[in-house]
């Protein structure tokens, strides 16, 4: 289990971590803010709310993972939750 994406675009197996395109672009904009005038203390802190679970499917299928009940189940799981983004890449 990696925390960036770029792990499984090299192979790894599968990823989960905070969508960091996400928290760019909204670091893009708290420093725009600051750039205007606005003192950093009174920005509230944030948590990320985007989150990326990505799986490598030729690792899975090379692991032979693939056909499991238990991939079935997470995979309706992670369609059900909307606060997941869900990539399948194979390298």
């Amino acid at each position: 289990m990696f925390t960036f994406k770029t792990y499984v675009e090299a192979g790894g197996l599968m990823s989960y971590g905070a969508d960091y395109v996400a928290m760019h672009r909204r670091l893009a904009d708290l420093v725009g803010k600051i750039l205007e005038g606005t003192k950093p203390a009174d920005i509230p802190v944030e948590q990320p709310s985007k989150f990326e679970f990505v799986i490598n499917l030729k690792t899975v299928k090379a692991l032979d993972l693939y056909n499991t009940g238990q991939n079935a189940d997470l995979r309706r799981r992670m369609i059900a939750n909307k606060s997941f983004i869900v990539y399948c890449t194979s390298p």
